[in-house]
């Protein structure tokens, strides 16, 4: 098998050099040998071109691994044993490792290529690419690779609750807990979050390629939600008995004020004394203010309970969760 040294540029060292990155020849699966060859060429004359990657050629390969050792690489590079990858990365002084194949995904033939970064002993990015025509395989190299080496929107998510799962636009990208989640997205997207016992949480979220987006969820448990709502609607209805009794008693006040009134009226000046006049003023002035006083109360109080029984988001978010 032929293999292809070039370099990746990751972050430069201070040095000026650039790191460099092992292309392992593409696995021919659906097609043949040759082209699997010519593709991993092209793959690695792809990134020379950008002119971010230092080549070396498979003859220093050999000589700087011994065609032994080399043979026994090749299935790491190909990422199959990830844990002896960075001995591959330490021998020849390579960060990151480049493996493809072909296969064929409902009669297209796709190509697909990984880069592992030895270092950390993990894949770093991945990408895929229908072929459309084994005489266009040199643009079908150049977006392979540009796909490869594009930077990830990174999500970073607080308020996780473990074991919960992490969707975008319905396809699942993460168990909880998480620290951070690579994605190869772009612009607005619906972001799901779900654990068990809880209610679903959802909200559209901006990605940007190369720049942290940071989510806080606000997963609440139904039993939670549950008591919320009982706690809403006991209160509605204890602001309604409360509404009541207030009406009552300021109807019961201002019957009293009126009595007072017509018994101030119906006094002789001839007989009553002044303090008798005063005397039922006052009290009847009194029970008028306190009924307007508890009947505004009562008022309030009633459209009060009637807001917490009729606008429950609690009830209401219950329901939505029901219907889906």
């Amino acid at each position: 098998m032929h293999l292809v040294l070039a370099a990746l540029l990751a972050a430069a060292p201070a040095t000026g050099e650039l790191p460099r990155v092992a292309v392992a020849d593409f696995v021919s699966g659906a097609t043949d040998n040759q082209t699997a060859q010519t593709f991993t060429r092209l793959i690695a004359a792809e990134l020379a071109r950008t002119g971010r990657f230092e080549v070396v050629s498979h003859d220093d390969l050999v000589a700087m691994a011994g065609m032994e050792r080399w043979k026994q690489l090749v299935g790491c590079a190909a990422g199959t044993c990830l844990a002896d990858a960075g001995a591959l990365a330490e021998l020849l002084q390579v960060r990151y490792l480049v493996a493809g194949s072909f296969g064929r995904t409902g009669g297209a033939l796709v190509a697909s290529a990984q880069m592992i970064d030895a270092a950390r002993s993990r894949v770093s990015s991945r990408a895929s690419r229908k072929v459309l025509s084994l005489d266009a395989l040199g643009s079908d190299a150049t977006a392979l690779v540009a796909e490869l080496l594009a930077e990830n929107a990174v999500l970073q998510i607080f308020g996780q609750v473990a074991g919960g799962a992490v969707f975008v636009d319905d396809k699942p990208v993460a168990v909880m807990p998480a620290s951070t989640i690579p994605l190869r997205l772009t612009g607005k997207h619906r972001l799901r979050a779900e654990c068990s016992d809880c209610v679903p949480w959802e909200s559209d979220v901006e990605f940007t390629p190369g720049r942290n987006t940071r989510v806080r969820l606000e997963l609440e448990k139904f039993e939670d939600l549950e008591s919320q709502a009982r706690r809403r609607t006991a209160g509605g209805i204890a602001a309604l008995v409360a509404g009541a009794g207030l009406a009552v008693g300021a109807i019961a006040l201002r019957s009293d004020a009126a009595s007072l009134h017509s018994q101030y009226l119906a006094l002789d000046p001839l007989v009553a004394s002044q303090a008798q006049f005063d005397d039922l003023s006052s009290r009847s002035r009194t029970r008028y203010a306190l009924s307007y006083t508890l009947g505004t109360a009562g008022i309030i109080a009633l459209a009060a309970g009637a807001w917490l029984l009729w606008s429950n988001p609690h009830s209401e978010r219950l329901a939505q969760v029901g219907n889906q």
